[in-house]
């Protein structure tokens, strides 16, 4: 393929101005490393596929990240990245000719590829599939969470088992997304928070921009590529376009941990829920907080 020539100086964007991430430090007793982790959706309500996408690492792995990242976005001349945008060349890619967008993308795999392998990151995506929980919510009134809830706890309690008890998280969720709320809504409540397993590990809980917070774009270019693998895997549109999901794409699904939830998986935490079994139950405790279905279940803080 013919890459068409285009001119430095009238593709250039303005950069936007990055700060470097400080570290924040609990003074009260130990010193207690906070964890920072990005997380970001994928899909909606009307989508075939929708899920929660974060990674987690401690500051010595984000720091040289964004090093990388910046230098590889100045290098080809582009102000931020938006897979949504650079898969089509709409934006600020727009003109950028399909050459010129798989280089890019390549070497910005190549700094989130480190950021993986760093020690101590712990990246993890889960899907679930929008018809399934359609169909698992019909027959399971008021027992089945949210798409969001379901997503954001199972998540949560990822990172709570990957890294010591002793070690806390400052979350930033991407803006205008439902998956902030549903904890946000119990985190606030501190003297509830303090006492809960998975709420009392979070020290910050906020909302983030991607276009000026470097690994909320690396966890797009995530979510991007696992959902795209499968919503496409099974179809020609996967092979028409393998460097917008394809190889990469299952890199990284052999890299992480990911989990798509189907009807099954959804028919199985019903049927926990509605355990008399306290051991049952508790094997899906992480979503006990759920809104919608709390009145139907017991749920032990």
């Amino acid at each position: 393929m013919m890459m068409q020539h285009f001119s430095v100086a009238s593709c250039e964007q303005k950069m936007p101005v990055y700060r470097p991430i400080r570290q924040r430090v609990n003074v009260r007793g130990d010193i207690i490393m906070l964890i920072k982790t990005y997380c970001d959706g994928t899909g909606d309500t009307r989508s075939r596929f929708m899920g929660l996408a974060s990674i987690a690492a401690p500051l010595e792995a984000w720091e040289p990240f964004e090093s990388g990242w910046k230098d590889a976005l100045e290098r080809h001349h582009a102000p931020a990245l938006h897979m949504k945008d650079l898969n089509v060349a709409y934006g600020a890619f727009k003109g950028w000719e399909f050459d010129r967008r798989i280089a890019f993308l390549n070497e910005l795999l190549g700094v989130l590829y480190r950021l993986l392998r760093t020690p101590h990151v712990c990246p993890r995506m889960t899907l679930v599939a929008v018809d399934a929980h359609r169909r698992a919510t019909s027959a399971y009134p008021g027992v089945i969470p949210s798409i969001p809830c379901l997503c954001v706890f199972w998540c949560l309690d990822q990172l709570c088992n990957f890294y010591p008890v002793a070690e806390h998280f400052e979350m930033l969720f991407d803006r205008n997304e439902p998956f902030y709320h549903p904890v946000h809504r119990y985190w606030q409540k501190q003297s509830f928070a303090k006492k809960h397993k998975i709420l009392s590990r979070i020290d910050t809980l906020f909302m983030g921009g991607i276009d000026v917070l470097l690994p909320m774009q690396a966890v797009d270019l995530f979510a991007w590529e696992i959902q795209r693998y499968w919503r496409t895997w099974d179809t020609p549109q996967y092979m028409k376009s393998p460097a917008f999901g394809g190889i990469e794409a299952e890199l990284l699904l052999l890299s992480t941990q990911n989990k798509l939830w189907v009807y099954d998986d959804l028919e199985y935490l019903a049927q926990c829920r509605m355990a008399s079994n306290e051991t049952v139950r508790q094997d899906i405790e992480r979503y006990s907080l759920c809104q919608g279905c709390r009145a139907n279940v017991r749920r032990k803080t």
